[in-house]
């Protein structure tokens, strides 16, 4: 298995960052099936692990699924906000990705918090041509349009979806 592996790897060089990303991995997949280790191990498995390779958008999306999906915290307690800034970090080091902008507006959006419309606007400016930001944009000017019943806003997500249909 991807543990033993890893295990294996460690014991040998003990700093190997991806064998610590994989121990880490294999332990969430573990603990999501009702196997040996415990959460609050698995947390601070995947967070020791990212802390080390805080580029690694992989591992941070595993740590942040840990907390966000598997522990599901409030919005307000201090295990929301290490994911909510696991997240932040992500763009912080990858200001110009429109996928992580992409990755932090869905997460957002998701836990419902606010200024989610921020990265949306973001991933537009940095590439207004891609097919996945278009598409996004277009379903989040219709949702604004459901929601203010204005002609304006259901016109400008009829625009994005024709765009996102000739992409």
């Amino acid at each position: 298995s991807a543990l033993v592996q890893a295990e294996k790897v460690l014991e040998k060089d003990a700093d190997n960052l991806v064998a610590k990303k994989w121990r880490a991995v294999a332990w969430l997949g573990l603990a999501r099936n009702n196997q040996t280790p415990k959460d609050v191990e698995v947390l601070e498995e995947l967070k020791a692990a990212f802390l080390e390779q805080q580029d690694d958008i992989g591992l941070a999306l595993a740590l942040v699924s840990h907390i966000r999906d598997d522990l599901k915290p409030s919005n307000e307690s201090p295990l929301a906000r290490l994911a909510d800034g696991v997240m932040d970090s992500l763009v912080t080091a990858n200001p110009e990705s429109v996928n992580v902008r992409l990755l932090r507006f869905q997460y957002r959006k998701r836990n419902g918090l606010q200024d989610h419309k921020v990265d949306l606007e973001q991933a537009v400016l940095l590439d207004p041509d891609n097919p996945v930001v278009v598409r996004e944009a277009a379903s989040a000017a219709l949702r604004d349009a459901a929601k203010t019943l204005r002609q304006s806003d259901y016109l400008t997500a009829r625009q994005l979806y024709k765009q996102y249909i000739q992409l």
